[in-house]
């Protein structure tokens, strides 16, 4: 299989991102929700069939997840994991991958620095810096179970339900 070098040595595959209107809709109410005011979006991790997605979730209507949405765009980004944030952005920018934002502390991550870079081929790709790997929850997995699994966590924040056909 060829290899793309975009990034530097050690990049890992973290999760993709997928757009829904509802996260308590798409996943159900024991997975753990998490609001990132600075994005403008909630999200929470789920496992979907061995794949780690990032359910997002617009905070509002200038979160900038809205418009994909009114698109009928879910697939939204994929994300890797680098040891080096700077180092991956300038060697993606070698590549043609244009940084949209300045790195930024992210509440889903523990507060570790993300990254967004865009590429007209490739769309939209996210960068977290790299502290080992994810934090296990109650069943070890790393992300949350699948609804109405017998080892689905219980969620340790809370976002109130949000009225319905307003988003």
């Amino acid at each position: 299989m060829t290899s793309l070098p975009f990034f530097t040595s050690g990049l890992q595959f973290d999760h993709i991102g997928m757009a829904v209107r509802s996260i308590r809709d798409a996943a159900g109410a024991a997975v753990e929700i998490i609001e990132d005011p600075v994005q403008r979006v909630s999200v929470a991790f789920v496992d979907m069939g061995g794949v780690r997605v990032e359910l997002v979730e617009p905070l509002g209507a200038q979160s900038p997840v809205c418009q994909s949405l009114d698109k009928g765009q879910t697939l939204l980004h994929v994300c890797f994991r680098v040891a080096d944030l700077e180092q991956a952005i300038a060697a993606g920018r070698r590549h043609g991958l244009h940084r949209l934002t300045a790195p930024v502390a992210a509440p889903a991550f523990a507060g570790r620095r993300i990254v967004w870079l865009f590429n007209k081929q490739f769309g939209l790709i996210e960068l977290v810096e790299d502290a080992g790997e994810p934090q296990p929850q109650s069943d070890g997995s790393g992300y949350a179970a699948v609804p109405d699994a017998p080892t689905a966590p219980k969620a340790r924040s809370h976002v109130p339900d949000r009225p319905q056909g307003g988003n």
